[in-house]
């Protein structure tokens, strides 16, 4: 196993989450995944992955708010 940085580019973030597509890494940053630039590349944060995963967890038990149209 190897050791993964506090900080990631594109590639090692999309490994560390499990994505083979970069469209879903994306869409987290869309959905507000902070990242960092650093020159031309962008840097992924583990803690802010995590973070970030733990703020989007959804839960089985979980009520659905559902709007009525009427």
């Amino acid at each position: 196993m190897t050791k993964t940085s506090e900080y990631m580019n594109q590639k090692e973030a999309m490994n560390y989450l499990g994505f083979s597509s970069v469209y879903a890494l994306y869409e987290m940053v869309n959905n507000g995944l902070p990242y960092y630039v650093v020159g031309k590349s962008k840097r992924y944060s583990k803690r802010a992955i995590d973070e970030f995963m733990d703020q989007h967890k959804v839960s089985k038990t979980a009520k659905r708010e559902t709007a009525v149209v009427k």
